[in-house]
């Protein structure tokens, strides 16, 4: 009867220890988050000019395309960078002529120094001089830090619904049409962590009745962290009414 009750007692300090093992699992280790995206955006400002980056980030190129009179741009992107987008974007009016805006994107992928090359021609024109011209040169760098790149990033309706990556203490400047004639105005929300530097209206450079202006907000993004900022086009009287228009962009501060 002892020996039974021992056999019994050895039985359930074996399971007991078996149970032990199998509650004490390894803990997984944390998860590290993807970096933000960083996109540098550079337009007709920039002709010229050289800027430094890591691998990896990526680089907005956006100038006024005309197809009514026949002209397109021709961009050159060599090796090294590879092209993400390359889109026409039509203008947001129904005035013949009016021209519209060619956007590409592209990631910077292995160390080197390249030149984008873009010409505004007529294709069928092969012997012509292209009617304008643009080039950007691109440094890429994996192992060192890249310069800053000290300027304020543009964006505008284009960028509608899309994201910017920078570094603290950089600015962004949003631009935005707006016709206070009809009675309409932006309401732009700032959210804590990006400082609103100016907030200004700039009337139309005409004497045309009715003609829009823009909205220019210059913003800082000054700690590190993701934020929203969120517009909406209203008469600020009609309380209840839904926005003629509305504008988002995500920030991701680095």
């Amino acid at each position: 009867m002892i020996r039974n009750a021992l056999l019994i007692l050895l039985i359930a300090t074996a399971l007991l220890v078996t149970a032990g093992c199998v509650a004490e699992e390894p803990e997984a280790p944390p998860e590290t988050p993807a970096p933000p995206v960083s996109l540098h955006m550079f337009d007709a400002t920039n002709n010229g000019e050289s800027y430094t980056f890591w691998t990896g980030e990526f680089i907005q190129i956006k100038l006024v395309e005309n197809p009514t009179t026949g002209y397109s741009w021709d961009m050159a992107v060599p090796e090294g960078l590879t092209l993400k987008r390359d889109e026409f974007i039509a203008p947001e009016t129904e005035m013949a002529g009016a021209p519209g805006m060619h956007v590409w994107e592209f990631e910077a992928g292995a160390p080197g120094t390249y030149t984008v090359e873009g010409k505004y021609v007529r294709p069928w024109e092969t012997d012509a001089e292209p009617a304008e011209t643009f080039t950007l040169t691109i440094i890429v760098e994996a192992d060192a830090a890249p310069a800053p790149v000290s300027r304020v990033l543009e964006v505008d309706e284009t960028n509608n619904g899309g994201m910017i990556g920078f570094d603290p203490g950089m600015q962004f400047k949003i631009t935005l049409v707006e016709n206070p004639t009809t009675g309409y105005s932006w309401d732009m929300a700032v959210p804590e962590g990006l400082t609103l530097v100016s907030d200004e209206f700039i009337a139309p450079d005409t004497e045309l009745m009715g003609a829009p202006g823009t909205h220019v907000w210059l913003i800082q993004g000054d700690k590190p962290g993701e934020y929203v900022v969120e517009g909406k086009y209203i008469r600020p009287w009609e309380a209840d009414g839904e926005p003629a228009d509305t504008f988002t962009l995500e920030v991701m501060v680095g």
